[in-house]
């Protein structure tokens, strides 16, 4: 499964092997919409949340009305990996493995390969999609590749890693990597030099607020964690430990307040909500939790009329 959100975390889609869904109220409610015959891999947003941008084993589709109805965009038949879109979207990076990456500056009516060919497996973008990065994955690895001409020319920098998933600030200056069976890395001058973060961890996925300060990450069969300072230090978030925990990928607001995630379709394919603006109720007996369908919450009482929160499943909010 995969996942993309508005800037204001209201409007969010996903993806999973048949269906792409929708939902409007932040993850409470999801609509199934356009069907997929090669299985769908990935999805993208524009910062409203009205563009979106979703492929298949085939080509690459987009919407222009929040995922209600989808266009084939008869895209070059690629082996393709990785999506990104400017905040306005129409303009999208594309990568593909073994192949190129693509750029589109026509909301994908057109796509030009750019870069070397190369195992490709992760681009990202910044709001204006002048700023792009993309990394090379398994089998062989290679370099982190930042652009500052919208995809025209790239230049290699960092380690050489199984790279797996990419994030950036809306300015492009702040960017992230996840390693799969590596650190985390970071970067504050737009890719030019990186530091490793955290520990060693099957890392699925990252994702970044607009200013590049709060980040959400995941491990694969692991859980998932939050970072405020950028991601020079982490926190693991205990109660995403759980049994369908195989992590597949993360989104957030532009806020960094409002989180995503999902679990493998194998394995629950579930998808997760959080809001940190709404992690306590109002006081008294007009205070109460709520959530989604089938959402699930445990509570620990502290004492003087007061409930501590221990974990949850599903889509969690406080009233």
């Amino acid at each position: 499964m995969a996942l993309a959100s508005s800037s204001d975390g209201a409007k969010l889609v996903a993806c999973e092997l048949d269906y792409i869904y929708t939902s409007t109220d932040t993850g409470v409610t999801w609509t199934p919409r356009i069907e997929s015959m090669g299985g769908w891999n990935g999805v993208a947003s524009s910062a409203d949340g009205v563009k979106l941008v979703a492929y298949d084993m085939f080509s690459i589709y987009t919407s222009t009305d929040s995922g209600a109805t989808w266009t084939d965009r008869f895209a070059p038949m690629e082996s393709w990996m990785a999506i990104a879109s400017s905040a306005d979207g129409t303009k999208l990076a594309a990568c593909a493995y073994n192949s190129n990456i693509y750029i589109s500056a026509d909301s994908s009516g057109t796509w030009t390969p750019r870069a070397s060919i190369q195992n490709w497996r992760a681009v990202a973008s910044s709001a204006d999609d002048t700023r792009l990065v993309a990394c090379k994955g398994a089998p062989s690895g290679g370099s982190i590749f930042t652009s500052t001409d919208s995809g025209m020319t790239w230049v290699a920098h960092g380690p050489s890693m199984y790279w797996y998933s990419l994030a950036s600030s809306a300015d492009g200056t702040k960017l992230f990597a996840c390693a799969y069976n590596g650190q985390i890395y970071t970067s504050t001058d737009s890719g030019v030099t990186w530091t490793a973060r955290d520990s060693v961890r099957s890392w699925n996925g990252v994702a970044s607020s607009a200013d590049g300060t709060r980040l959400v990450a995941c491990v694969n069969y692991g859980g998932i964690y939050t970072s405020t300072d950028a991601g020079v230090s982490w926190t693991a978030n205990p109660n995403t430990f759980s049994p369908d925990g195989l992590w597949t990928d993360v989104a957030s607001s532009a806020d960094g307040t409002k989180l995503v995630a999902c679990s493998a379709w194998g394995y629950g394919g579930r998808i997760y909500t959080y809001d940190s603006n709404r992690a306590t109720t109002i006081p008294g007996t007009a205070g109460y939790p709520s959530g989604g369908a089938y959402s699930a919450v445990e509570l620990q009482y502290a004492g003087s009329d007061t409930f501590v929160l221990i974990s949850y499943v599903g889509s969690l909010g406080a009233n």
